[in-house]
């Protein structure tokens, strides 16, 4: 709701106040402080995080004086990190997939097993249903997120193209 100040009772020169000063008190239901963009600051202090433990792990590896192979193997590790949407590489989220697949298919197999005993015979239909939705759902998510991951390479940096 929008209103107008009144400030016919004001002092002739307020530093606060003018005639033509609009308030607005917000709108009927409206939640204040809860804000989207707090889980995106997350998960861009995510990728952030892992960018910068990958650009450190590259200076310890020159610190500590190893073989360039090693160094060079790490650098390109780094060079995908820094260029992924997820501040991983497609092997790390590939793998992040199959434990989560791995875990549903442990933890929904125990439901079902435990509702099957206890006679429970639709329930562990739906428990069964709902594991495999999961899993289907886990697939697809891990799937689009690997092949969006990297956008297409600018220039080659070596002589590989940078986004192997």
């Amino acid at each position: 709701m929008w209103k107008y100040n009144q400030t016919d009772n004001l002092p002739g020169d307020s530093l606060y106040h003018s005639a033509d000063e609009l308030y607005h008190y917000g709108i009927p239901g409206m939640r204040w402080r809860y804000r989207k963009a707090r889980l995106q600051e997350y998960n861009n202090n995510l990728v952030r995080t892992r960018r910068n433990k990958a650009n450190q792990n590259v200076t310890k590896l020159k610190n500590k004086g190893v073989n360039n192979k090693r160094i060079e193997k790490a650098k390109i590790k780094a060079d995908k990190i820094n260029r992924s949407k997820y501040g991983q590489t497609r092997g790390q989220i590939l793998a992040k997939g199959l434990v989560r697949n791995i875990g549903a298919n442990i933890l929904g197999g125990t439901a079902y097993k435990i509702a099957k005993e206890a006679g429970a015979d639709k329930l562990a239909k739906y428990i069964g249903i709902g594991t495999g939705a999961y899993q289907t759902a886990n697939t697809l998510k891990t799937g689009y997120k690997i092949i969006t991951n990297y956008d297409k390479p600018t220039k080659k940096s070596g002589t590989r193209m940078s986004y192997r």
